[in-house]
C-alpha cells in the first residue's frame, strides 16, 4: 500500500500564532510582521499535515517504501528549516525595533538635558549682561523696591487676616484661623490652624508665640499670653 501524498488542504491542522509586540511609533513594521505571521501559520498547517501522514505510514501492517519515508523526512526537514528561518527573521525585526526605541529614548533624554543646560546658560548670560549695562546703584534700588513691595503685601495680608479672624465664632471651633506673618516675614510653625487649636494652646506654646511675634512682656501665664496673642490676631475673645 502506497503512503498518502502530503496535502495540507485535506488534513486537520493546529494553527500557530506568534504575537509580535509592535511599538506604536514604528507602525510601518506592522504589515511586514502580519505577513510573517501568515507564513508561520501556513508552515504550521503543513507541518501538522506531514506529522499526521507520518503516523499513518507507521501503522502496523501498512508500511510505505523506504524511499517514501525518506521523502517525508526530507520534506519535514525542509519545512522545519523554513520555519526556523521565518522565526529568525521575526527576531531580527524585533531586535531592530528595540534598537530604534532605545535610540529614540536616548535622543529625547539628550534633548531635554541640552535644553536645561541652555536655559541655565541663558539665565547666567542675561545676569552678566545686566551687570554690564545696568548700573549697580539701579540694580540695588530695584532690589529695595521689591523688598518694600513684599513687606507691603504681608502687611496687607495681616490686616485682612485680623478682619477675618474678628468674624470667627467660638461655637464653631473648627473654623480655620487666618495666618499672621511675623516681623521676619514668615508664619510661625506654632501658629494654630483653627480656633480649637488656639483655645487649647498650652502655657509653653503661648509663650513661644509671644516671642515669635515680638509681643511685649511674655510671661509664664497661659491666659495672659493667650489673651494678648488673640488680641494681636484679631480674635474677639478673652480667656477668663
Amino acid at each position: 500500500m502506497e503512503p498518502p501524498t502530503p496535502n495540507s488542504n485535506n488534513s486537520p491542522a493546529t494553527k500557530f500564532t506568534y504575537a509580535v509586540p509592535t511599538p506604536p511609533d514604528v507602525t510601518s513594521a506592522k504589515g511586514h510582521i502580519g505577513d510573517l505571521q501568515g507564513s508561520l501559520r501556513s508552515l504550521g498547517d503543513t507541518l501538522e499535515s506531514l506529522r499526521s501522514q507520518t503516523v499513518e505510514i507507521a501503522k502496523p501492517g501498512d508500511f510505505g517504501s523506504a524511499a517514501d519515508v525518506q521523502s517525508l523526512r526530507t520534506q519535514l526537514k525542509e519545512q522545519d528549516q523554513r520555519h526556523q528561518g521565518a522565526l529568525q527573521e521575526i527576531q531580527n525585526i524585533l531586535n531592530d525595533l528595540l534598537q530604534r526605541q532605545v535610540i529614540e529614548h536616548l535622543r529625547k533624554q539628550v534633548e531635554e538635558e541640552v535644553s536645561q543646560q541652555v536655559d541655565l546658560l541663558v539665565e547666567e548670560e542675561v545676569a552678566k549682561r545686566l551687570q554690564v549695562h545696568i548700573p549697580q546703584a539701579l540694580q540695588d534700588e530695584v532690589k529695595e523696591r521689591k523688598a518694600e513691595l513684599d513687606v507691603a503685601r504681608k502687611i496687607a495680608h495681616n490686616l485682612e487676616s485680623r478682619r477675618a479672624n474678628a468674624a470667627l465664632r467660638s461655637n464653631e471651633r473648627d473654623q480655620p484661623l487666618n495666618t499672621i506673618y511675623t516681623t521676619k516675614g514668615v508664619v510661625s510653625p506654632y501658629f494654630p490652624k483653627t480656633l480649637r487649636e488656639l483655645f487649647d494652646i498650652d502655657a509653653k506654646t503661648s509663650k513661644l508665640l509671644m516671642i515669635e511675634y515680638d509681643l511685649p512682656e511674655p510671661s509664664e501665664s497661659k491666659d495672659r499670653n493667650l489673651n494678648r496673642f488673640m488680641q494681636f490676631c484679631g480674635v474677639a475673645y478673652q480667656m477668663g
